[in-house]
């Protein structure tokens, strides 16, 4: 599953979320539903095991990221201001 589709999905409860405790640890699950393209007929969900760090993970890289684009935003706007006012 795409990341940037999960909210779609999850808005059509086509995607879940769940907890297992497996030896005393927790295990996250992300199970999406499945249909046959052709006949429309609902398929075997498949089952993902997932983890929490791997998301934040992320979310920490685009938030820096992010963090960059905005400081070259923010100089682009002063030289093009600067330009004009010549």
């Amino acid at each position: 599953m795409n990341v940037k589709n999960y909210v779609s999905l999850k808005s059509k409860s086509a995607v879940s979320l769940s907890k297992e405790t497996l030896n005393g640890e927790n295990h996250y699950f992300l199970t999406q539903k499945r249909w046959d393209g052709e006949t429309g007929t609902a398929l075997a969900d498949n089952k993902l095991e997932v983890e929490l760090n791997h998301y934040e993970s992320d979310k920490s890289h685009i938030e820096n990221e992010i963090a960059e684009l905005t400081t070259k935003k923010d100089a682009l706007t002063e030289i093009i201001k600067d330009i004009k006012a010549l």
